[in-house]
């Protein structure tokens, strides 16, 4: 599961993500999540590993989600070649 869960966050990422600010910050809640879920999995013998998985998927999406909506909705509806958050080369 982990790993499908890796490909379609990259894919998703490659498709979505496109500001500067997704850019720098997205990856870096995104690894401080997937770090935590390696070090619990690894750290428990018998750890609650289905259910920590599933915690963290819903984090992922919500955080996915957020940078969606708080930056990437407006760089695409307010496309402004100067504005901070509008891609660039």
């Amino acid at each position: 599961m982990y790993f499908g869960y890796i490909n379609l966050l990259e894919f998703t990422c490659f498709i979505f993500v496109r500001t500067r600010m997704s850019i720098k910050y997205l990856p870096k809640f995104i690894t401080v999540l997937n770090v935590v879920f390696m070090f619990y999995i690894n750290s428990y013998m018998y750890s609650a590993s289905y259910q920590y998985f599933v915690f963290m998927f819903t984090a992922t999406v919500y955080v996915f989600c957020f940078f969606l909506l708080e930056y990437e909705h407006k760089a695409i509806h307010e496309w402004n070649p100067f504005d901070m958050y509008t891609p660039r080369l």
